[in-house]
């Protein structure tokens, strides 16, 4: 529910805000999390025409997250072929993002594990996952795998090349690294995520904190907007975790 009942309102669920939306002519639309009944309207309006979606779910992997939308689906109690609604998914979705959680001690660390896109095909009755970026213990790297959804981007392999596969690395530790020196038992600092020893504070561990973990929100948020200025085109996603 997105807002309970009380004694003069009814309740309002994500399924009704997805209707309501839809009658808004949106160009893009971002749900909150889907766990239930709703993901046959959010599914539908994936299948509208508009520019772009954003759903989230829980799943185990990026694999997982495709059975998870059909199983949800099927809980709604909607008579329909599973071929079906895996159509649905696949012309719907492009990209499929997984948030990791790893909890070493009190300190919880969440984290992007794989990057995968629907490539718009079928092996047989199974959706066909490619999986583009993944973390094997340094954090995110290319598969190798090139996306289909680059020409619905209006961009380039080396455009894709450029940006994403050559861009420099965000400065410290990332992904799995991570856990694996906090389980080392040093100190992983956030957001820059830079390692230091136990006992010890600061990026420079002089005992004195810094101002440099201040310096790098404002660097994410600038880096952030000029991001948000350019026209990405159409391309819909949806985040599991």
């Amino acid at each position: 529910l997105t807002r309970p009942p009380t004694s003069d309102i009814e309740e309002i669920g994500l399924d009704r805000l997805v209707r309501s939306c839809l009658r808004m002519r949106p160009d893009r639309i971002i749900t909150g999390e889907a766990r239930g009944p709703e993901i046959v309207d959010v599914l539908t309006a994936a299948n509208t025409g508009h520019r772009g979606q954003m759903l989230t779910v829980h799943a185990n992997s990026v694999q997982h997250a495709v059975q998870r939308l059909e199983t949800m689906y099927h809980m709604a109690g909607k008579r329909v072929e599973s071929k079906a609604i895996r159509e649905q998914i696949v012309s719907g979705f492009d990209l499929l993002v997984h948030l990791r959680h790893e909890q070493v001690g009190e300190q919880g660390f969440r984290f992007v594990s794989g990057v995968a896109e629907l490539t718009g095909r079928m092996e047989e009755e199974t959706v066909e996952v490619a999986l583009l970026f993944e973390d094997k213990g340094e954090g995110l790297v290319w598969t190798g795998q090139w996306p289909v959804c680059l020409e619905k981007m209006g961009r380039t392999r080396e455009e894709f090349r450029r940006h994403v596969i050559e861009a420099p690395p965000p400065p410290g530790l990332q992904g799995m690294a991570m856990v694996k020196a906090a389980q080392a038992g040093k100190r992983v600092l956030s957001p820059a995520r830079s390692v230091v020893e136990p006992g010890k504070s600061g990026e420079d561990g002089d005992g004195v904190e810094d101002d440099w973990e201040h310096t790098y929100y404002k660097y994410l948020w600038e880096d952030d907007q000029s991001v948000q200025g350019e026209d990405h085109g159409s391309g819909n996603a949806y985040t599991t975790g």
